[in-house]
């Protein structure tokens, strides 16, 4: 294991890029120092480089590299400092990026362009999640290209800090949104249809008439996705069942799907037999299928490693799969670094790193199972299956807790049969579209293979979410799956009886200690403190009692919609005191019968909140 990280330079380039990003996150340098501070360390690497210490030359370049990624993705962190007020009147001018969904009135929308200010300032390049909210007389609908001008009301996203609320920042910043927006249909001006299509465009819908003609509504959806990375058209419950159990990434794009695709282009061209052609060509073909895709982030991480994979085999060098990572996450980096907060792009190569660090421990720790130990077809294809999954999963795991609350128990068996039966369907999907340009009845066919597949992994996915105790959700779940890997990853890694037991000790004795202090700490609360974009929330510990205390300073929406959410789903008896907006918007929109809403005056409140939280 070693060996790999020893032979990989880039793996060394891209965590001191790494320490230099969080270098300029946690020192916060001034913007006005930052091109000084930069320009400094990249002089001082070159005086190295002349006095031959290239080495730390080279570390140091990496290092002001990962300070200046750090300030291009300032924006994301949205740590703004003064007033900034629940919503924000201005106008914006830009394209339709992505239509994301319609239901009811309301359709959403990725926006790109220009934000103007009321005072007349532009913020160029800005990125909106904008719902367009349609009025009953004017109905209105985008198509991806539209150019349009609106007058809209944007805001900053708000952090979750109550339990089980969706993270609107931490969503916002993985998918590069810089603001969330919307605007009623009388206030939009579409400048152009954007009716006008590439040849990209063109081939893509295409495509998708041929999958809506030979596939059922349903299944259609995930056609769709997982040949054109188009995941709008899936039901919600069949996205929630696939990913309760631990196999949503078989509805997009991904490294799985493109591996598949490559293997198929690679066959193909196999009739080539000078290199540098062979390469150029397969290049090529992979990328088109990539832009055919949206240029969807994962199927391009995964273009791009099977790119540099394939490089290294045609320049006649033996590739280390963790150098080819690293190379592939520096690129991408590089030419778009706020995907350092993407979750997908953190899953993917986690579960890449995985399956090339633990894959063959798995092996041959399933190999010691007598039934797994015979040396035909399905002993080992179960085998290797289930260690590539577990692999992945102990890293992926954390990362899926931490940004979705989910942790699934039933994963690894799940992937074991959904993931062939998927495969098997996408070749079959394959073989069908390109077929009905040819023979329809023979697309027909192979369809309704797929389509039989297809159908089999929803209803065992549905039926593996019905197992008690398949999966969990919670607030607690990061902190699970971390002890949960971490423990698995010590016991994989022994070598004898003797450490085994060491570690065993180790580990029960830290959890029991952290059980207890964390046990100890939460019953000498005497209160919750949650800080809301428009006021600040409390609840009582071991009390049926809260408090809506307003803030002088908002800094959120109009009204508390997590805050909504969490008081709408109450199940025990609370009464709510409160004084201010946020608490009569909430008294008159939450109907759950189980909160009793008491209006108290400012002076009243205060004496409540200084009397039960002792504050001066």
């Amino acid at each position: 294991m070693l060996k790999l990280f020893q032979n990989a330079p880039a793996f060394r380039f891209i965590i001191f890029l790494f320490i230099g990003f969080f270098f300029q996150k946690i020192i916060s340098i001034p913007f006005d120092w930052i091109y000084p501070v930069i320009t400094t360390i990249v002089l001082i690497a070159v005086i190295l480089s002349i006095l031959k210490k290239f080495s730390i030359s080279v570390l140091l370049l990496l290092f002001a590299f990962g300070i200046f990624t750090s300030f291009r993705t300032y924006n994301l962190d949205f740590n703004y400092s003064g007033n900034f007020p629940p919503q924000i009147k201005g106008h914006f001018q830009g394209k339709v990026i992505n239509k994301l969904k319609v239901k009811g009135k309301t359709s959403r929308y990725i926006l790109e362009g220009d934000l103007i200010l009321n005072d007349f300032q532009k913020i160029p390049k800005t990125r909106l999640h904008f719902t367009l909210i349609n009025q009953q007389n004017l109905p209105l609908e985008f198509e991806e290209g539209n150019t349009i001008f609106a007058k809209i009301q944007y805001r900053i996203p708000n952090q979750a800090t109550l339990p089980n609320e969706f993270d609107e920042k931490s969503y916002y910043r993985s998918i590069d949104i810089h603001y969330t927006a919307f605007a009623f249909t009388n206030e939009i001006a579409i400048l152009d249809n954007g009716k006008k299509q590439n040849i990209i465009q063109l081939v893509n819908n295409s495509i998708k008439s041929k999958i809506e003609e030979l596939y059922s509504p349903i299944t259609q959806g995930i056609v769709k996705a997982i040949l054109l990375g188009d995941k709008k058209s899936i039901p919600q419950e069949i996205r929630q069942n696939f990913a309760l159990s631990g196999t949503a990434h078989i509805l997009a794009v991904s490294g799985l799907h493109v591996g598949l695709i490559s293997m198929i282009i690679y066959w193909l061209f196999s009739f080539i037999k000078v290199p540098w052609l062979k390469f150029s060509i397969f290049s090529v073909t992979l990328w088109s299928y990539a832009v055919l895709t949206g240029l969807n982030p994962s199927v391009v991480r995964a273009s791009l490693m099977i790119m540099i994979y394939l490089l290294a085999k045609t320049i006649q060098r033996k590739p280390n799969p963790i150098n080819v990572i690293s190379i592939a996450a520096l690129v991408i980096i590089i030419v778009s670094p706020q995907m350092i907060y993407s979750a997908g792009f953190q899953m993917s190569f986690a579960a890449i790193l995985g399956i090339i660090l633990l894959n063959e421990k798995f092996v041959k720790l399933l190999g010691k199972n007598k039934l797994l130990s015979k040396d035909t077809f399905f002993p080992k294809f179960i085998k290797s299956s289930l260690a590539m999954t577990l692999s992945a999963t102990i890293i992926v795991s954390p990362i899926v807790a931490y940004y979705f609350k989910t942790i699934s128990v039933i994963s690894p068996l799940a992937n074991l049969i959904i993931i062939p039966a998927m495969v098997l369907a996408q070749s079959y999907a394959i073989m069908a579209v390109i077929a009905s340009y040819f023979w329809m009845p023979f697309a027909g066919a192979l369809a309704t293979t797929s389509q039989l597949l297809i159908e089999i992994s929803q209803t065992l996915t549905k039926f593996a979410t019905y197992l008690p105790g398949s999966f969990f959700i919670g607030e607690n779940t990061f902190i699970i799956s971390v002890f949960a890997s971490t423990i698995i990853l010590l016991f994989i890694t022994v070598k004898n009886i003797r450490q085994f037991s060491f570690r065993l000790i180790y580990v029960s004795i830290s959890i029991v200690f952290i059980y207890f202090a964390y046990t100890n700490y939460s019953n000498k609360e005497l209160y919750k403190k949650y800080e809301r974009p428009s006021s600040n929330y409390y609840e009582i510990h071991n009390n049926s009692i809260a408090v809506i205390e307003e803030n002088s300073v908002q800094t959120g929406r109009g009204y508390d919609y997590g805050l909504f959410i969490y008081l709408n789903n109450l199940k025990d008896d609370k009464k709510v005191f409160f004084s201010g907006k946020t608490g009569e918007i909430l008294s008159a929109k939450i109907l759950n019968p189980k909160i009793k809403w008491i209006n108290l005056k400012e002076k009243e409140l205060k004496q409540l909140t200084s009397t039960l939280f002792n504050k001066n």
